[in-house]
């Protein structure tokens, strides 16, 4: 049986979180092809609701959120050698920030550890 060495990171979307993706990740835990993966859920704070008028909360945008996923994937993430990422609607906005930062900053180099 062959063991796969890979992370998969899940981005959820807007008005979401990483429970999300619990039903989808109980069938990859369970896909015997699959085993040895690991999955991470890369969460960040997404309202429930619409905020009301003159609230004192603020919704991060995405670039603030990209610089969240870039400090986890600079830290939690150090050790992981093959990266695939899966999002859901705002988490792929998420992630294109990410990139577009890394290589903006000429760190683009850093990003041979993510897999398409």
């Amino acid at each position: 049986m062959t063991v796969i060495n890979a992370t998969l990171v899940t981005i959820h979307g807007f008005w979401s979180s990483p429970v999300t993706w619990e039903r989808l990740n109980e069938v990859w835990r369970s896909d015997e092809e699959l085993r040895g993966l690991n999955i991470h859920a890369f969460g960040y704070p997404s309202p429930r609701k619409p905020r009301m008028p003159f609230s004192g909360t603020r919704v991060p945008d995405y670039d603030d959120i990209a610089q969240t996923f870039t400090t986890e994937y600079e830290t939690v993430l150090a050790d992981a050698r093959d990266i695939a990422v899966v999002t859901h609607s705002q988490g792929g906005l998420i992630l294109q920030r990410f990139l577009a930062w890394m290589v903006s900053q000429g760190r683009a180099r850093e990003l041979t550890r993510l897999n398409s």
